[in-house]
């Protein structure tokens, strides 16, 4: 297969090739928001590196709840979200965590390797507090009291109101005996029988309130394309979408209300926006399958396609907007749900 060209988009931005908004021996942290891509609204993205023996450190977004997954490693994640809303967990490649708003959490590296995590938030502009930031507003006396501790404890304690993001950890991880067992916090998405399967084709799974229901203005697709098969033109009524490309290659094009198409190719790293209601189409292009994760703005993404439009439309009315005679289109097939992916029947456009 010959290079494919690049061509910039306002729709994506490879999130790989970003500067890191913060960088330490201990981790890294890349960022996709407004600032990188100025379409973006309700989703905002980050892909946090934690090096072996380091914490990102406790913290809590202000204003929106978080969707974790995790691409590499195997972590500890701890959680308060009230007084009895607790817990500690490990969370595993394939393995997903929610967070809600003004909780507080960790993510901790339990293995001797990197750890790798893409963190998804429900704002476009995510602002967040860290513990050791926090702590530097307050007096010893202040902390003492929270701890019941005498103020002398604290003064000793280096403290500044700059978060430190990543720390090291002293020691071997303390891994709680139940740290493995069921957790409303965790989602095993990549061991769930996928909602959505075509031999050959693809499939679908689905981090969504019908399966995980502690979310409630967020979700998740686990989507995979065979060589064979496509996204059919699709839109999400009153839905935005965010798709992280974690394999493969594939183009996809986009539709603006002002007639314009955006087609482009998306590669590993890249990740895309596409605002509510924009008809959109993904496909493969490589000989490899592709491997997206894709946000959502709602618990219950909405999803209407094409295949379906022809049967409940009809023959007649679609012909007559498509300006031929009925007589040259086949009946179009009926299908009781949207498949969302279908079977290429015809070779793939050549990639200009």
């Amino acid at each position: 297969m010959s290079p494919i060209q690049e061509r910039a988009s306002k729709h994506k931005f490879n999130i790989h090739d970003a500067r890191p908004i913060f960088q330490r021996e201990l981790g890294q942290i890349q960022q996709f928001t407004t600032a990188e891509l100025p379409l973006l609204k309700n989703l905002s993205l980050q892909r946090i590196e934690i090096e072996a023996g380091a914490v990102l450190e406790p913290k809590w977004f202000v204003n929106c709840n978080v969707l974790g997954y995790v691409l590499h490693g195997e972590t500890l994640i701890s959680v308060l979200d009230s007084a009895s809303g607790m817990a500690s967990f490990t969370c595993n490649p394939g393995q997903m965590f929610h967070i809600k708003s003004g909780a507080l959490f960790h993510v901790e590296n339990i293995v001797n390797e990197q750890v790798v995590i893409l963190l998804a938030m429900r704002h476009e502009h995510p602002k967040d507090f860290t513990i050791s930031a926090s702590a530097g507003a307050f007096t010893d006396s202040v902390l003492g009291n929270s701890w019941g501790f005498d103020a002398s404890v604290f003064k000793k304690v280096p403290r500044s109101t700059c978060p430190k993001v990543f720390v090291k950890r002293q020691g071997k991880p303390a891994i709680p005996t139940n740290a493995k067992w069921p957790t409303p916090y965790r989602f095993d998405v990549e061991e769930m029988q996928a909602p959505t399967f075509a031999p050959g084709v693809g499939s679908a799974k689905k981090a969504r309130s019908q399966y995980w229901n502690v979310l409630t203005n967020i979700a998740m697709y686990s989507l995979r394309i065979e060589d064979e098969g496509m996204r059919e033109p699709h839109w999400h009524p009153e839905t935005v979408e965010m798709g992280y490309i974690h394999q493969g290659q594939a183009r996809m094009s986009i539709m603006d209300p002002d007639g314009s198409v955006d087609t482009f190719i998306l590669r590993t790293g890249d990740v895309y926006f596409i605002p509510a209601s924009h008809p959109h189409q993904i496909e493969v292009i490589s000989e490899k399958d592709i491997h997206f994760l894709i946000f959502f703005d709602q618990p219950m993404p909405k999803d209407v396609g094409f295949r379906q439009a022809g049967a409940v439309m009809g023959r007649d009315v679609l012909a007559a907007a498509f300006g031929v005679d009925c007589n040259d289109f086949p009946e179009f097939p009926w299908d009781l749900e949207d498949p969302l992916l279908v079977a290429k029947k015809n070779p793939v456009d050549p990639i200009v």
